[in-house]
């Protein structure tokens, strides 16, 4: 019987299907060998990263920095008594009316000794009228200097839930107390002016040591707030010694208080909660989940959390230095990152930024205010400014003279025509001559300095402006 042989033809094309199955099989066995190697070296790296961490940090992960904060026993927990207040206002349309007076041109243009003219002050009288009940509870906050509100975590992307953090929904006795001492400040009950300014400095500390940036970012707006608010204050009254010097310690516990390490360990630990559901593709945000398979090669999520890693724990290590030297440290988010390659890290390191920069801001005010409390201090014993911070230190109003940390330098003291400045040249490193703007905002800190203006006796309580009816009911 006759042997069957294959064409030629037809064994060529064997053959050309099994090249092409071989290489198929070498081009994918590469792919994953290149695959393997960049998970398993970001693996390695990431490891030895969390066990620096647990060495030098032991209690880093969330779980613990939350059962570490500090808790607070009910009857002292001043969260706990600014919901009720805002259980008291529950349905009044009065805190709304007052936000819309504060953003009136008429109301937040006035210069700080300038007093409100009648419509403005009449304004005010008849809606506290209304809500004197609530206004009462909330200027007890002066004696409660700590608290802290509940706050879910949760994993993916933010690590917690913001519309479930109970600060969010509470803002009215913060308004209320604001136009509360600078309507008394104005009728000439100073020292009860003051009284709401430190009920209001505490409706601030109540976020306590929440370890998020978004908190160090209220509570920061909450101190320049009071600040402000202070300056206008002492624009238009004459506070007793005993309430600047109660004020002056409040002041200087809120600098010591106010934690940027305790917000970066936070953010840290969310980020490793972030990642994880992120390389599980569950982040709970669709469109973040879509970045990781349209956006990520081989490795690269776990080398990213790696570098993120890196940087968030130098940023941590950073905050522990004295803030002259943070300044003249290595940024943290100075790394070079390809915001597209690198999503996760390129937007923690954009909130890092934010962070310390409101952070550092909130810290050269609360040192140029502390520095204006002794001064004024120092002019109602002596009736007249002191020559220098040193003169200040001199008298023991202030333990030492405070530095400028932007550019390691004393704080700026100028005396004006009408009173005194003290200042920080900010973040720009320019001394503008004490010019202040607290209407502008981190982005725009360009030609003005962080800092505190008193005036003297004769330039306070300016007659109000032209009479210009509030149209906000």
């Amino acid at each position: 019987m006759a042997t069957s042989i294959s064409p030629p033809t037809q064994r060529r094309k064997r053959r050309w299907w099994l090249w092409g199955l071989a290489t198929f099989a070498v081009i994918a066995a590469f792919a994953g060998a290149i695959w393997f190697y960049y998970e398993w070296s970001g693996r390695r790296e990431l490891n030895d990263i969390f066990a620096e961490l647990d060495r030098t940090d032991p209690r880093w992960r969330l779980e613990d920095i939350e059962a570490d904060r500090k808790e607070i026993p009910p009857e002292q927990n001043s969260a706990l008594r600014i919901l009720a207040i805002e259980k008291l206002l529950a349905g009044n349309p009065v805190p709304d009316r007052l936000v819309r007076f504060s953003m009136d041109e008429e109301t937040w243009k006035l210069p700080p000794p300038v007093l409100l003219n009648d419509e403005q002050r009449l304004y005010l009288a008849r809606n506290f009228a209304k809500i004197q009940p609530a206004l009462k509870e909330a200027r007890k906050l002066k004696e409660f200097p700590n608290g802290r509100f509940r706050i879910k975590y949760k994993s993916g992307f933010p690590a917690y839930d913001a519309a479930d953090c109970e600060w969010k929904s509470v803002s009215a006795a913060g308004i209320m107390l604001y136009w509360d001492m600078l309507l008394r400040a104005q009728l000439g009950d100073a020292d009860g002016a003051i009284e709401s300014c430190l009920a209001f400095l505490n409706y601030g500390r109540s976020i306590g040591d929440e370890p998020t940036f978004w908190s160090l970012s209220i509570r920061a707006n909450e101190v320049l707030t009071t600040i402000s608010a202070l300056e206008r204050c002492l624009a238009r009254s004459e506070p007793s010694d005993p309430m600047l010097k109660d004020l002056q310690g409040a002041l200087a516990q809120e600098s010591h208080d106010l934690s940027l390490r305790q917000a970066l360990r936070g953010e840290r630990a969310r980020a490793q909660l972030m990642y994880e559901a992120w390389s599980a593709g569950a982040t709970g945000d669709k469109e973040m989940d879509s970045m990781y398979w349209t956006r990520f090669r081989p490795g690269q999520l776990t080398r990213e959390q790696a570098l993120v890693f890196r940087m968030m724990t130098r940023a941590v290590e950073m905050s522990e230095l004295a803030l002259a030297e943070q300044m003249s440290a290595r940024n943290a988010e100075s790394d070079v990152i390809n915001a597209n390659r690198n999503l996760g890290a390129a937007l923690i390191c954009q909130s890092v930024y934010h962070a310390r920069t409101r952070y550092w801001r909130c810290q050269a005010e609360l040192s140029c205010a502390q520095c204006a409390l002794a001064a004024e201090r120092f002019r109602l014993t002596h009736k007249h400014w002191p020559s220098s911070l040193d003169e200040l230190v001199a008298v023991a109003l202030l333990d030492s003279a405070p530095t400028d940390f932007y550019v390691n330098k004393p704080l700026r003291f100028t005396k004006l025509s009408d009173g005194i400045v003290i200042y920080s040249v900010g973040s720009d490193k320019t001394d503008d001559g004490g010019k202040l703007n607290r209407n502008e905002n981190d982005t725009a800190t360009h030609g003005i300095d962080f800092g505190f203006r008193l005036w003297d006796v004769s330039a306070r309580r300016q007659p109000p402006l032209p009479p210009v009816v509030p149209k906000l009911d």
